[in-house]
């Protein structure tokens, strides 16, 4: 199963891949943690939609929530 996790790190949202796809993540930049375009302050739930809407093969999970 394909994963992506969700947290902030203060300043904006980054997703941590995991599972198949982490690896091919990580043979392309390098790191299976990337930066997405929403900043800390936005609405979790908000950024969760909007990756998950764009990720139709992943299961999207907010860091700390049980989802």
């Amino acid at each position: 199963m394909n994963e992506l996790l969700i947290w902030s790190d203060g300043v904006q949202y980054l997703c941590t891949w995991r599972g198949p796809h982490a690896s091919e993540i990580r043979d392309l930049f390098g790191t299976d943690t990337l930066p997405t375009p929403w900043l800390a302050n936005a609405d979790p739930e908000v950024v969760r939609d909007d990756i998950a809407k764009h990720n139709a093969e992943c299961v999207v999970r907010l860091a700390g929530a049980a989802r």
